[in-house]
Formats: structure tokens, C-alpha cells, sequence
């Protein structure tokens, strides 16, 4: 309780940019937080070790997290991609991607099975529903051309393509995956000694038995999907 006092009046006066007598209000919780530690202290062979040792090892268990959190993030500025070649696209409406990404799928499907047809063959052109894959009419007048362009849904009647198809709108009304992303933080092959057992042993035995994760979620286990990340620190 001392220390968490002291932290959070050296945090209002760095970071918060408190003036000093706000500060000071802390001053008689400190005195009494004080006044407290000073009693366990002279009763420490009577039982007043306990709290003592309790806030030992609460220190301990805080002092590692915040190691290890603080490395894990310098590893993510080291690694980070920029800006420039990441995934930037603004998704508003996700009714909207969700149907424009399933259509570009079907016509992916579509597209590759002409291709792979044409290859085969050696025709360059889809008919589909009497209209030929690409329809170009030109209206002209004494004065300007209109140009007009229709590119079909073109589709195949393979049995394949149409199967692919089926399975796509099937999956889109089984409704929606969850992706969770979970961070494996070890120790580099390169670590000290003293790195590689706070890390890979007491870290990560806290991070198992401390944060719940997927277990607070009910989510069934058909929907769920785990994307991981391993951090080397």
C-alpha cells in the first residue's frame, strides 16, 4: 500500500502534471499506510511477517508481469511493419464487405475454372447464358460516340464450380467465425539465465493461471479460430 501511494504521487506529478499540493493530499494516507508497516514490523516475530511477506511476493508477481510487458512491447516497435505495404482499408459497413467479399470468392471460383478450362482446350472465350464474355456496343452520332460495356456474370455449369459455390453460401449462413489473437512470449535462445526463468517459467505460469482468455467467452468451439504470435525477448 506504501509503495502503490508513493507510485501514484510520483505518476500525478510526472505524467498528470499535478501541482505539488494536490499532491500532498496523499501525504496523511501515506502517514497512516506508514503508521501501519511500522506496526507489522514490531510484531514481525508475531505473526506480522505475514502481510509483510504477502506484499513480498505480490511485489515480486507485478515486477515481472511489468518486465515482461515492457520488453514485449520494445520487441513490437523493433518488428513493426509500416505503415506503407499493411492493411489499411477502412471497413465501414460489414454487412456490405461480408457480401462483397463472398461475391468476389464466387467469381474467383468461377474465374479459375475458366482458366483452367481455356488452358486445357485452348479456347479464350466463356459463353454463358447466350452472351459472350465481354459485350461492346458502340452508338455513334455526327457529333460523339457512346460507348457501352457489359461485362456478364458469367458462370459454368461444372460440377465442380457449382459444388465450390454451394459450400461458399452454405458457410456464409452458418453464420460467424470468432478469431481470437494470442501472444506466446519466451525467452531468446541468446537470454541470461535469470531472463529465460522469469520469462518462460514464472511469466507465462502467471499469464495461464491469471487471465481467463477464450475460457470467459462461450463461444462454441466450431466457430472459434486462434491466430498466435510468438514474441522472442
Amino acid at each position: 500500500m506504501l509503495i502503490t501511494t508513493i507510485l501514484v504521487s510520483l505518476i500525478m506529478l510526472t505524467v498528470w502534471k499535478k501541482s505539488v499540493w494536490v499532491v500532498a493530499l496523499l501525504l496523511p494516507v501515506g502517514l497512516v499506510e506508514l503508521l501501519y508497516l511500522s506496526s507489522q514490523m514490531t510484531k514481525f516475530m508475531k505473526g506480522g511477517f505475514v502481510p509483510i511477506l504477502l506484499a513480498f511476493f505480490l511485489t515480486i508477481f507485478m515486477g515481472i508481469w511489468h518486465y515482461v510487458q515492457k520488453e514485449r512491447c520494445m520487441f513490437e516497435l523493433k518488428n513493426k511493419v509500416s505503415t506503407e505495404y499493411g492493411y489499411r482499408d477502412v471497413l465501414e459497413d460489414h454487412v456490405a464487405f461480408e457480401s462483397q467479399l463472398v461475391h468476389q470468392l464466387k467469381e474467383f471460383v468461377r474465374l479459375e475454372s475458366f482458366m483452367l478450362e481455356a488452358e486445357g482446350t485452348g479456347e479464350q472465350a466463356l459463353t454463358v447464358e447466350n452472351e459472350t464474355y465481354m459485350e461492346i456496343t458502340i452508338n455513334a452520332t455526327d457529333e460523339d460516340a457512346i460507348v457501352e460495356y457489359r461485362a456478364p456474370s458469367y458462370s459454368t455449369q461444372e460440377p465442380e464450380v457449382t459444388g465450390e459455390i454451394e459450400f461458399i453460401e452454405e458457410q456464409r449462413e452458418h453464420g460467424v467465425i470468432y478469431m481470437l489473437g494470442e501472444a506466446e512470449v519466451v525467452a531468446s535462445p541468446r537470454a541470461s539465465i535469470f531472463n529465460k526463468v522469469v520469462v518462460n517459467y514464472a511469466y507465462n505460469f502467471l499469464r495461464k493461471n491469471f487471465l481467463e482468455g477464450d475460457r470467459s467467452m462461450p463461444i462454441p468451439p466450431n466457430k472459434f479460430l486462434k491466430v498466435g504470435m510468438v514474441y522472442e525477448i
